[in-house]
């Protein structure tokens, strides 16, 4: 993992040979994206909800990651739930975010609460029935938003692995997690910890980091004291993005250009705003009405900006021309605020098939089909891999005994002071 740098020192635009033309763009595509989704879901204003021709054909990440069609539906079913527990909050966050697939868990609202068991509840069997259930039916359990890799155990399928090493592992590590949550210094700490879980990466620790940062914005409590202005990360997009802007900084320095994007956004955005005769719609959610509110004062988190910068990566392979676009077709699949629901709908969560064809041979599906509209291809495979995991030297996650782990994770958070 990258250590965190963006507040280490002053950052120069000069000496980063800043390229204004691409800063603009950026800043524009930043505007452009955002007033999609006020026109969609804050005004109800019929399609075409914007005249940027890459937008109306492409599908990209709102500005908000929590605006994100999967990040909705786990802070309305998970993370808002006041009825769970600390334990159980953290728990299910992690479950869902390891597979970050909203249909994988609103076909189990029947059968757990929030579509994932409760801690005290969890059986490996039937997550993994459950698991094996969305698989008979043709389906990808993992998400589509990116690649599922697992480095789990030999010869074993990812999601055979998952359920009976990752999410086992997870399960019995719940309480020094959640230890390390609580008490963890800085940040890094954190994520360096969520790494040491079998198959997470540096991206999926950060993804987790991300969501706990979810529940004091949308509940009036928290699992930790840090936000989404105390850290994220440098991903493989994020620094393409970062080289469009500042082609003179190396990999190691451009986290440090993420803080002076975030203090430079509200004046940019501004600019754009006036020229295009609309104001900058930043959204803030109302824990006490439940609903997004329009606000005019600048409200990007670093988490923001690194995420705008992988999507401005992508933005500007399409309109230069360079490669094959890596951006699916946009496809509309949801009608509303999720988080603002009075009433659940999961049928636009829930694939729905073709009657069954005749030539079929027994145990067969035909093709899925989404509602509105789903990608033709996942990147998920089923594949096997065969690489160990990464386990941190000194962490046992296997562990049993959850006392000798916890202390073995009060030692972690001292040594790493």
């Amino acid at each position: 993992m990258r250590k965190k740098t963006y507040n280490h020192k002053p950052f120069d635009p000069v000496g980063a040979m800043a390229n204004e033309e691409n800063l603009n763009l950026f800043f524009e595509m930043i505007y452009d994206r955002q007033m999609i989704w006020k026109r969609r879901f804050i005004d109800n204003s019929p399609a075409p909800w914007t005249d940027n021709a890459i937008f109306a054909k492409y599908k990209f990440c709102n500005l908000y990651r929590e605006h994100d069609r999967s990040s909705q539906w786990e802070i309305r079913n998970i993370i808002m739930d006041e009825s769970l527990s600390d334990k159980d909050l953290i728990w299910k966050i992690l479950v869902y975010r390891t597979f970050n697939n909203p249909e994988t868990f609103a076909r189990a609202l029947d059968k757990w609460p929030n579509g994932i068991p409760n801690f005290d509840e969890y059986s490996e069997d039937e997550f993994t029935a459950h698991i094996n259930e969305i698989k008979s039916l043709g389906l990808n359990p993992f998400t589509s938003a990116y690649s599922i890799t697992g480095t789990i155990k030999p010869g074993e399928s990812i999601s055979d692995a998952f359920c009976h090493i990752v999410i086992p592992a997870i399960h019995r590590s719940i309480d020094a997690i959640a230890t390390v949550l609580q008490n963890a210094g800085d940040p890094e700490q954190i994520v360096t910890f969520l790494m040491t879980l079998p198959g997470a990466s540096a991206f999926t620790a950060h993804e987790y980091y991300q969501d706990f940062t979810y529940v004091s914005i949308y509940t009036d409590r928290s699992v930790m004291k840090f936000d989404q202005n105390d850290f994220t990360n440098l991903g493989p997009g994020s620094s393409q993005g970062v080289k469009l802007l500042f082609p003179k900084l190396k990999g190691s320095e451009q986290l440090s250009c993420y803080k002076y994007l975030q203090e430079i956004a509200g004046e940019r955005l501004d600019e754009i705003a006036l020229e295009k005769g609309d104001n900058m719609p930043y959204a803030q959610w109302n824990k006490e009405l439940k609903k997004y509110d329009i606000v005019d004062e600048c409200n990007l988190s670093l988490n923001q900006i690194e995420g705008a910068l992988c999507e401005f990566s992508k933005y500007m392979r399409i309109r230069t021309g360079q490669g094959k676009p890596i951006c699916p077709e946009f496809k509309v699949r949801t009608s509303s605020i999720i988080v603002e629901r009075v009433e659940d709908d999961m049928s636009e969560f829930i694939t729905t098939f073709d009657e069954p064809d005749d030539d079929l041979d027994e145990g067969e599906v035909s093709a899925p089909k989404r509602g509105r509209g789903r990608p033709k291809n996942s990147k998920n495979k089923d594949t096997k891999h065969t690489r160990e995991p990464n386990i941190l030297v000194g962490f046992t996650l296997n562990c049993e005994n959850v006392d000798a782990l916890i202390n073995k994770v009060k030692n972690f958070l001292c040594l790493k002071k």
